[in-house]
């Protein structure tokens, strides 16, 4: 159960984070904009998130 609420919160993270390059899109913004926005959700986000997983994984692997 508790990798279904996983999957779940970070599908709606995914989605959310879509709908933010979608609205930027939209907004009649400038091309840079949007290239920063789409290159820091597709690039730096990602990167973000492995590593707090990384690290939680490992803490939790740790005998107590």
């Amino acid at each position: 159960m508790k990798e279904l609420g996983r999957f779940v919160g970070y599908t709606l993270a995914t989605l959310l984070m879509i709908g933010v390059v979608l609205a930027i899109a939209k907004a009649d913004t400038d091309e840079g904009t949007l290239a920063t926005a789409a290159i820091i959700i597709v690039v730096v986000l990602p990167v973000v998130v492995a590593i707090f997983m990384g690290r939680r994984e490992k803490k939790n692997a740790e005998p107590s």
